[in-house]
């Protein structure tokens, strides 16, 4: 029930943490994810950089390959999982 979206957009994280209406073309975008946020006990938006977040890429571009949903409840795709653990290591503190 708690969340932490991140993102290596700058741009999008500043719309997502905005109290000022969006008029941008990612209107519909922002808008919905500020409203699913609010389903959450407290959901947070923060930007990563794009090295620590090849899980996340990687995953977007495998769902882009694709012609059908599909949704990873308890397990990710091995090539995802190495990447989120690579991801880990450059934010752990040393």
């Amino acid at each position: 029930m708690h969340v932490i979206l991140e993102s290596d957009s700058f741009t999008i994280i500043s719309k997502l943490r905005s109290v000022e209406d969006d008029l941008s073309i990612l209107r519909p975008y922002i808008s919905d994810a500020k409203t699913m946020s609010r389903a959450f006990a407290s959901c947070r938006f923060a930007f990563t950089s794009m090295s620590g977040n090849g899980g996340a890429h990687c995953l977007a571009r495998l769902g882009n390959g694709l012609a059908i949903d599909l949704f990873w409840v308890e397990e990710v795709p091995p090539q995802v999982f190495a990447l989120v653990q690579a991801d880990r290591r450059c934010s752990d503190p040393p």
